[in-house]
């Protein structure tokens, strides 16, 4: 596999964070508008990825988790997910429909719309920086919600990914809402294929690299 000499492995991984700093401010800011609260988003993970890593990404998502997810579709294959603990769910869905956080047990049929309304927004702010970064057309389909499944559908996307490369682009946003204090998580992912179009579209380069050959996965 043809490696990235040291000064363009530099430029892909600072174009790269450039791209998740556009990403990080456009999802704050919807984030603010969507629920009128202080937010606190950050980023954790940012760059390529063995895939026998990813799984920890969902570790720490405690009790039962409301999970909204979309495939991305077009040019660059990917999926984008938000992991949102019971009462980050619960919380979240009320100050959606204007209610006191704390108010809703169990998510019915309109707090489930409220949520995936909440996935479609955020979801869509994020494609529109990453297409407009890359200058590739991107869509996204109908966002679905599940419960308690987090582990069981990252898994199902990990073995996909797998079929074709032992690696990954990945990008994780842990995020908190005001009063509520678990932590919900933006995970957006990239097969391996797709991984290597965004880094030369950001950088100009023909990059094929693995996390093995030098390839960049930062904690922040």
């Amino acid at each position: 596999m043809e490696t990235v000499p040291q000064l363009d492995q530099l430029l892909a991984d600072i174009q790269l964070n450039k791209l998740v700093s556009g990403i990080q401010s456009k999802l704050n800011e919807a984030l603010h508008s969507l629920t009128r609260r202080e937010v606190n988003l950050n980023l954790k993970t940012s760059g390529l990825m063995p895939i026998t890593e990813a799984q920890k990404l969902v570790q720490n998502i405690s009790g039962q988790a409301t999970t909204v997810y979309i495939p991305i579709m077009g040019d660059v294959v990917g999926d984008i997910f938000v992991f949102l603990p019971g009462e980050l769910a619960n919380g979240l869905a009320d100050i959606l429909i204007g209610k006191e956080p704390g108010t809703t047990i169990t998510i019915g049929e309109f707090e489930d719309s409220a949520i995936k309304e909440f996935g479609n927004i955020t979801f869509g702010v994020i494609i529109t920086e990453i297409a407009n970064a890359l200058k590739l057309p991107m869509m996204l389909t109908v966002p679905n919600l599940a419960t308690d499944m987090a582990n069981a559908l990252l898994d199902q996307v990990l073995i996909e990914y797998g079929e074709t490369a032992m690696d990954m682009l990945a990008f994780e946003l842990p995020f908190t809402v005001e009063p509520i204090s678990l932590e919900g998580n933006f995970l957006i992912l990239f097969d391996k294929k797709s991984s290597d179009l965004i880094l030369s579209k950001l950088t100009g380069l023909n990059i094929k690299r693995s996390t093995v050959e030098g390839g960049a996965c930062g904690e922040h």
